[in-house]
């Protein structure tokens, strides 16, 4: 398995989200090497340790459920973890500031593709894909945009 591929497969666990939503085959815009490449740059040091940890977890038998706890309970990676978590989220890094937490957003487009517009099953003021009157029909289930009909197929983030 590649770096990205552990990076997927463990985002999946942090998010509640499916790998196949996080990383589809066929997509306008690659949030996951973007999100792998942004954290890289990010953690250089300790992002290799975070892949590492966890490909190791679950070479050694633990469920994803676990090996997550396991990185959560771990002063240097948890931190880390919940930072990759928000991205997924939010498209943006929580930055600490002399005003308090803040976010930075990498680009519009991950702001536009946070999967938190998708768990919402809404979309980010001022963009929408969806056809002028789409408010008047029920909504797909929540499994339809994250895989799950809980959000939370592979363990997840428990809220």
């Amino acid at each position: 398995m590649t770096n990205n591929d552990t990076f997927v497969q463990m985002s999946a666990a942090l998010t509640g989200i499916s790998a196949d939503v996080l990383a589809p085959a066929v997509t306008n815009f690659d949030l996951a090497t973007t999100y792998y490449e942004s954290a890289e740059k990010k953690y250089p040091n300790d992002f290799p340790t975070l892949l590492s940890k966890y490909d190791s977890l679950i070479t050694d038998g633990k469920t994803p459920e676990e090996a997550i706890q396991t990185i959560q309970d771990d002063s240097l990676l948890g931190p880390m973890a919940r930072q990759i978590n928000f991205l997924w989220y939010m498209g943006a890094w929580a930055v600490e500031t002399a005003f308090g937490v803040q976010t930075r957003n990498l680009s519009v487009i991950t702001y536009q593709k946070g999967m938190v517009w998708q768990v919402m099953q809404s979309h980010p003021m001022g963009y929408s894909v969806s056809r002028y009157g789409y408010w008047g029909a029920q909504p797909g289930t929540l499994e339809q945009y994250v895989g799950s009909e809980s959000g939370n197929k592979k363990g997840g983030q428990k809220w």
